[in-house]
């Protein structure tokens, strides 16, 4: 990364520049980044705040946003080819032998792409997501960023991280930096106890964030779910800690006497006006009068919990409506596992009063694949398929059969396998009735819905 850097003209000290919160963990992250970036906004509304993240659910401008808004399509088009035309030629060594090609990967010629144009506009802070992991993530460029933090860990990604906390830990504790304040949420013993070494080998200054600290039940945060508060918590130390540390002249003396066993209201602001598509998110169809979409990429045990929390609190006081669920994972995660774990914890939030086996009207399982035809519209293109799993509906079939499993009394016909969204949607399309649509399982699914539904310009 940082000889393709060197190559568009800078080195890695000039990302010092940027001002950097760098955020990782294996939930929340993404949460967190958007608090923050907010909270950001709230504290200096004149200044310029880029927020990097991944992955993007309908268009790749989504991952590149300059104060909470994505980069326009000339500024995208820009921007790539700044990048895509100076990187014209392989990296050979003295021999001749290609050590790296001309182009590198999709995510990192991504991540590349952000700091040239954070750069470009001169930004005044940057709140920077990891892809996975930390160490070895090509975010994991900037030399001297102002904080790094730690959301949630939990054992994802263990193929390339580690199979367990431990490992997941060191490897994301990679982000903590020479003499920079290192800061994380709460964690199991061995989480802690890793990035507190992470952070002592480089002399950065540790601090745990007191989860009690801030009573957030009165503030409605921007983004919903009971596990939001966590994140909001870790985005206001992050927040603190920048603009005590920070060298901007547009940060480094807001609240400098402030008492912080109170959180300041522009605080607040910032975490009622955050706003983080396709997580926990409700939209009334704009076409469909009678439809709520219900969104939410979690993909992960724990993520699912708190997706059913979010739902299940929502829907249980509520019997008018038919109610759907489209969800889809994939291949490699445990089918068994995450239904499971959403029926369970479902059951557990709507009470006894529920019967799960009728509370969906319709099961749907579809592929991530956007339309009928078989294509994807151009910005969800995935390439890592397997195509006789498409065409047989392999991982599909699994959780059809899985749900039955789970809940033999389920009617065959109301549980579906389907080859597209567009499919899917169609499947929900032929009732008139008032319906909740719940949408999990997978954030590229989610952005699929989005696309196809038509919710775009109210849910991004």
């Amino acid at each position: 990364m940082a000889v393709y850097l060197s190559k568009m003209g800078y080195s890695t000290t000039d990302l010092n520049k940027l001002n950097v919160i760098h955020i990782t963990g294996t939930k929340g992250k993404g949460s967190t980044t958007a608090f923050t970036s907010s909270i950001l906004q709230s504290l200096s509304p004149r200044s310029k705040i880029g927020l990097y993240t991944s992955p993007h659910l309908v268009a790749v401008r989504e991952r590149i946003r300059i104060n909470g808004k994505p980069i326009t399509e000339e500024s995208f088009t820009k921007y790539f080819f700044d990048v895509w035309n100076t990187l014209d030629s392989e990296v050979k060594s003295l021999d001749g032998e290609t050590i790296l090609p001309a182009k590198p990967a999709y995510f990192r010629f991504l991540t590349l792409m952000a700091f040239h144009t954070f750069l470009s506009e001169n930004v005044d802070a940057t709140v920077l997501e990891v892809g996975i992991g930390g160490t070895y993530d090509c975010t994991n460029l900037v030399p001297s960023p102002t904080v790094a933090a730690v959301s949630s860990l939990g054992l994802d990604h263990t193929a390339l991280l580690g199979n367990s906390i431990r490992q997941i830990a060191q490897n994301k504790g990679g982000i903590y930096k020479q003499n920079r304040p290192a800061i994380s949420v709460n964690q199991p013993e061995d989480g802690i106890k890793t990035l507190q070494e992470c952070a002592s080998k480089v002399h950065a200054p540790f601090t745990l964030i007191d989860d009690q600290k801030y009573n957030l039940d009165d503030i409605e945060l921007g983004l919903k779910g009971q596990h939001q508060k966590l994140n909001a918590k870790l985005a206001i130390e992050a927040a603190k800690v920048f603009i005590q540390f920070t060298d901007n002249d547009n940060f480094k003396n807001i609240l400098q006497n402030h008492d912080w066993n109170v959180l300041p209201e522009v605080f607040v602001d910032g975490l009622v006006n955050a706003r983080w598509p396709g997580r926990c998110q409700t939209v009334a169809d704009p076409s469909r009068q009678n439809t709520t979409w219900y969104l939410d990429g979690s993909h992960t045990t724990d993520s699912l919990k708190a997706c059913m929390d979010w739902f299940g609190d929502i829907v249980k006081s509520d019997a008018n409506n038919k109610r759907y669920l489209i969800f889809n994972c994939t291949n490699g995660r445990s089918a068994h596992t995450l239904l499971s774990t959403m029926l369970h914890t479902f059951s557990s939030v709507a009470g006894e009063s529920v019967n799960i086996s009728t509370f969906f009207e319709k099961v749907i399982f579809c592929t991530n694949i956007t339309y009928i035809s078989g294509n994807f519209a151009s910005d969800l293109t995935y390439k890592n398929i397997n195509q006789k799993d498409i065409q047989e509906l392999t991982v599909q079939n699994e959780l059809k059969s899985v749900w039955h499993s789970l809940i033999p009394e389920s009617v065959d016909k109301s549980v579906v396998a389907v080859p597209s969204i567009e499919a899917a949607i169609k499947e929900i399309d032929t009732s008139d009735s008032d319906k909740q649509v719940l949408v999990c399982g997978s954030l590229h699914l989610v952005g699929g819905v989005i696309e196809v539904a038509g919710l775009s310009e109210l849910a991004l």
